[in-house]
């Protein structure tokens, strides 16, 4: 006879942590490209300045990357603003179907200079599920649930846990976009969750 597992209690604390270390690790990548060329700019606007005393050759550029900059930023702080002010609803989904495939833009832009490229750069791993009403979630790369007391795995784990016809736990954005999945064979929701949605 099949043991069941044990499942872990999920609460409104321990989701929000793990949304907000999703939300700033789909951000890692660009928040690096763009401080290395932040830097760059200001060294160059540097060199102008001490060389030549004028620096309108690179104006146009340095307003661009403080504007991505700015926009970064307010990028983040809105996501997690989100988080804060419990802006999410969870519903539950069918898991259809789960794949090992990189369908990202960054896996398309480092495809061609090899797999390692994709490994460092993508923020999601290979790994994906495909649910009924939600449509795809790219598992993060890393450490999932990492604070959870019983279940917390790398990626691989998550997706080895998966199974077709398994039932989800979706936590989902206002736009009805995916932040986190928990998998109802290993969690399940505290009773007083008013963020649990059963429509």
């Amino acid at each position: 006879m099949k043991q069941e597992v044990k499942r872990e209690l999920l609460t409104i604390e321990t989701i929000k942590k793990d949304i907000k270390r999703n939300c700033l690790n789909n951000y890692k990548l660009i928040t690096i490209i763009l401080l290395i060329f932040t830097i760059a700019i200001l060294l160059t606007t540097n060199f102008f300045l001490s060389e030549f005393g004028d620096a309108s050759d690179v104006i146009w550029p340095l307003i661009i990357i403080f504007g991505l900059d700015a926009f970064l930023i307010i990028k983040i702080s809105t996501d997690l603003i989100t988080v804060k002010n419990n802006s999410f609803v969870i519903k539950k989904d069918i898991l259809i179907s789960c794949g090992e495939q990189y369908q990202d833009t960054v896996y398309t832009l480092t495809r061609p200079m090899g797999s390692a490229l994709t490994n460092l750069f993508s923020n999601n791993s290979k790994y994906h599920l495909n649910f009924k009403c939600y449509k795809t979630y790219f598992i993060p790369k890393g450490i999932n649930y990492k604070y959870s007391k019983m279940f917390s795995m790398w990626e691989k784990g998550v997706y080895n846990y998966s199974v077709v016809n398994d039932e989800f736990y979706i936590v989902l954005t206002p736009e009805e976009k995916i932040l986190a999945v928990y998998n109802a064979k290993l969690f399940e929701i505290e009773s007083n969750c008013d963020l649990f949605s059963t429509n």
